[in-house]
């Protein structure tokens, strides 16, 4: 049987692969959903000890049929972006801006490639939905449940976890179509929620021309896919711009956890209800089960963040986190 490298442009199985296929991806064909080996190939390579990254499509040469993602955690390792062949992105069905999750290979020349296969997260085009799965476990007293997606289940062995914000009207059993980001575990979490019929496929995207994302993008402004959400939450445009003023300053000064180099948050598109649990002229705290559950602590916001707000009062906001994983409020929204 044929060999061929970890980029995914090789084929064959040896008869140890193809036993672990059929005993974790349901058989040869990678089980549900008709998906071509999809799931298996994730399982195997995660069996094998390969780790998911994730990052944002930056830029495609549609003449040179190729493009570079942007991934955090190999920029801080490496310095470099990882390449990416078309075929690679055209699996995920994803396009410039998108959010992907991906293995990783090293080329011969030592440059992180892009290996098959590819799940594509979170669509950059306004409401289009990329990831379709069955809302579960919805929590009576908490409001948050899970999705069931075959994709995501494949790749991080888990459900996909959707805060109390995006469950509200939705019962389990309903057919939704979202989009979704990983949290500082690498695990899935829902970031825009809808529910939609079978039949729902997502935009593909767009790799017949070369582009790029704008510069300064994700540090400034608020992108699409966020004032979708906000919109689906019934929150009023007037809000939403509100929200926008101020964002992208980077400043200077001490972190927000003492002294040392400026942190400077990136927020992860969850949205929480929390309180606000004290204030100080320079900072606050705000108090949420969702986040003290899943990071040990209370959610620290800036003292101009919480200046307009009293201790007690009921908040919506934006969970955003530091290079080394302290919970931050940011689009920070008054409850009550």
């Amino acid at each position: 049987m044929g060999g061929g490298k970890d980029g995914g442009k090789g084929g064959g199985m040896d008869m140890m692969q193809m036993m672990m296929a059929m005993m974790m991806g349901g058989g040869m064909d990678g089980g549900k959903g008709g998906k071509g080996g999809k799931g298996s190939k994730a399982q195997m390579k995660l069996a094998k000890g390969e780790k998911v990254y994730h990052g944002t499509l930056r830029y495609f040469n549609a003449e040179k049929n190729h493009g570079f993602i942007q991934c955090q955690e190999i920029m801080n390792e490496h310095g470099s972006e990882v390449y990416s062949f078309k075929n690679m992105l055209e699996e995920a069905q994803a396009g410039v801006g998108d959010e992907i999750a991906f293995f990783l290979h090293w080329s011969g020349k030592g440059q992180p490639q892009c290996s098959s296969p590819v799940i594509r997260l979170a669509s950059a085009v306004e409401n289009n939905l990329v990831l379709k799965g069955t809302f579960k476990n919805k929590n009576a007293e908490k409001g948050f449940g899970f999705i069931e997606c075959w994709e995501c289940s494949e790749f991080f062995g888990r459900d996909v976890y959707v805060p109390a914000n995006l469950a509200e009207g939705l019962e389990p059993g309903t057919l939704v179509a979202f989009n979704a980001t990983l949290n500082r575990e690498g695990m899935p979490n829902a970031r825009m929620v809808c529910a939609c019929e079978e039949g729902y496929a997502p935009q593909p995207g767009d790799l017949s021309v070369t582009s790029e994302l704008p510069k300064g993008k994700g540090k400034g402004g608020m992108d699409p896919a966020m004032m979708a959400m906000m919109s689906q939450m019934g929150m009023p445009p007037e809000m939403m711009m509100m929200m926008m003023k101020g964002k992208g300053k980077g400043g200077k000064g001490k972190g927000p956890y003492g002294g040392g180099p400026k942190q400077v948050p990136k927020g992860t598109g969850q949205f929480i209800q929390g309180t606000v649990k004290s204030f100080k002229d320079s900072y606050g705290f705000i108090a949420s089960d969702e986040v003290k559950a899943q990071y040990g602590g209370d959610v620290f916001v800036g003292g101009k963040d919480l200046a307009n707000f009293t201790v007690g009062q009921s908040v919506l906001f934006q969970l955003a986190l530091t290079d080394d994983g302290k919970p931050h409020g940011m689009d920070i929204t008054a409850l009550s």
